[in-house]
C-alpha cells in the first residue's frame, strides 16, 4: 500500500510539473517582465506587422493567417536580464528541429519553446556612409562597463526570440512570438542608456481542414 501511494504521488507530481512547464496557449497567460511598461507613442513604431511569421499546413501549403496582434513593452533592464527571465519562464531551449505542429495537438496544447539568441559578437565598427563614427572597441567596452554577458551563451546579446505553436480552444492554430531587442544605443552608437524592447506577437491561422 505504501509503495502504491508513493507511486501515485510521483505520477501526480510529474503531471503537475508537466502542466507548470507547458508554454502558454493563450496570450493572456504570457508573463510580462516585472516592471516593464507600455509606451503608446514609441510603441506605435514597433507594433507593426512584418509578415515574417507564417505556418505551413501538414501538406506544406501555407495556411491563411486570420489575425495578427503585437504589443510592445519597454524596460530599463538589460536584454540579457529580460532574455533570462523568459528563457526560464517558458522553459525554452535552442531547438534544431521543427516545432510540433498544431494539427497533432489536443485543444489547448502547445509545442516546446524555441529560444534563439543573436549576439553583438563579432563586434564591428559603425559607419555613417563611408565615415566611421564609432569603433568596435568602444561598443565592447561600453557593454562591459554597463552589463554582464548572458548566462545562457556567455555573450552580450543584441536580441533574442522565443517561438512556439499552440492549438486554441476553438481549434485554430496559433504561433506565439516574443522578440526582445536591445535599444540601448542611439542610431550611430554615440550614447548608451540601458533600455530593452519586448514585442509579444500572436498570429492566428485557419486549420487546413477549415480552408
Amino acid at each position: 500500500m505504501m509503495n502504491f501511494r508513493i507511486t501515485l504521488l510521483v505520477i501526480v507530481l510529474s503531471l503537475f510539473t508537466m502542466v507548470c512547464l507547458a508554454a502558454p496557449a493563450v496570450e493572456s497567460k504570457i508573463a510580462l517582465y516585472p516592471g516593464s511598461f507600455r509606451d503608446d507613442v514609441q510603441g506605435e513604431t514597433f507594433e507593426v506587422d512584418t509578415g515574417e511569421v507564417w505556418l505551413m499546413a501538414t501538406n506544406c501549403v501555407p495556411l491563411e493567417r486570420t489575425s495578427h496582434n503585437v504589443k510592445s513593452y519597454f524596460t530599463n533592464a538589460t536584454v540579457e536580464e529580460v532574455t533570462a527571465f523568459y528563457w526560464n519562464e517558458l522553459n525554452a531551449a535552442q531547438i534544431d528541429e521543427d516545432l510540433q505542429h498544431p494539427a497533432t495537438m489536443a485543444l489547448g496544447g502547445t509545442s516546446k519553446v524555441d529560444g534563439q539568441l543573436r549576439s553583438y559578437e563579432p563586434f564591428r565598427d559603425i559607419y555613417q556612409g563611408e565615415r566611421k563614427v564609432q569603433s568596435a572597441g568602444w561598443i565592447k567596452n561600453t557593454l562591459a562597463a554597463n552589463r554582464k554577458p548572458s548566462a545562457i551563451n556567455g555573450q552580450w546579446l543584441r536580441e533574442s526570440m522565443f517561438i512556439w505553436n499552440a492549438k486554441a480552444a476553438d481549434g485554430k492554430y496559433v504561433v506565439f512570438n516574443i522578440a526582445i531587442t536591445d535599444i540601448s544605443f542611439d542610431q550611430y552608437y554615440q550614447r548608451y542608456h540601458s533600455r530593452t524592447l519586448i514585442n509579444i506577437a500572436t498570429n492566428v491561422f485557419v486549420p487546413e481542414d477549415d480552408e
